[in-house]
């Protein structure tokens, strides 16, 4: 991506990244956040609560780089996985220019082996392999298997019959 600078201190400028991964049985998915009730950076209810955005979108500061804008949203909003993130290249898939703003959104389609999230749903519980029964150094080489430590896996267990629904 190429590196270009916001000089426009009368605009408003956010940035933002829609990720693609491919999910086992489903296919290619967008991996979206759901807007909560409260904004945690200001403490203040949240604009559309409930509603999906792209998975990291924040605003840019004077003179701040796009790319830099990119980084510093994944790191908040996702953390390390957001660190990850905001070193792969991306596209720009789009771009709004208004009188008072710029909004300009990047994508990047990231395999399912190099995206660490796994979408579990109750029933695949006791499908869960022992980790400790695959070669410490080898792996996990099947991307289709879940393996977890027996703990983990109990934990999990245990929160589909607590929380779930």
């Amino acid at each position: 991506m190429k590196r270009k600078v916001l000089h426009m201190a009368d605009k408003k400028c956010a940035v933002g990244l829609v990720v693609l991964t491919d999910l086992p049985g489903i296919g290619t998915v967008a991996v979206l956040r759901r807007r909560g009730d409260v904004n945690p950076e200001t403490g203040k209810s949240e604009s559309y609560p409930g509603g999906c955005q792209v998975t990291a979108h924040g605003g840019a500061e004077k003179n701040e780089e796009l790319v830099d804008v990119l980084k510093r949203e994944l790191q908040e909003e996702l953390g390390e996985l957001g660190f990850a993130l905001g070193n792969q290249e991306h596209v720009e898939l789009s771009r709004l220019e208004t009188d008072e703003k710029i909004v300009v959104t990047y994508g990047v389609h990231i395999p399912a082996e190099k995206f660490p999230i796994v979408f579990l749903p109750a029933g695949g519980v006791e499908g869960i392999q022992n980790l400790r029964e695959f070669d410490k150094q080898q792996g996990v080489t099947d991307r289709r298997v879940i393996a977890m430590f027996p703990d983990e896996k109990e934990a999990i267990k245990k929160a589909f019959e607590m929380l779930g629904a």
